[in-house]
């Protein structure tokens, strides 16, 4: 993970912002990808629809909880 985004979150949590941190969510994800539900395109670093799908889920998730 990039200092810049620990950087950002640190200033986030002081302020009181709250946030989705997707970092996780994806790292779990690369973590068990065997190749099919592949969160990424091919070609970039860019998500696909897959990983929208996954975005949308945590993103629900987490405001539901609120």
């Amino acid at each position: 993970r990039r200092s810049s985004d620990l950087k950002l979150l640190d200033c986030l949590t002081k302020e009181g912002i709250s946030y989705a941190d997707m970092y996780p969510v994806f790292r779990a994800k690369q973590n068990q990808d065997t190749g099919e539900g592949r969160v990424y395109y091919y070609t970039d670093q860019h998500i696909n629809e897959e990983g929208h799908a996954l975005v949308a889920k945590s993103v629900f998730d987490l405001l539901s909880k609120k």
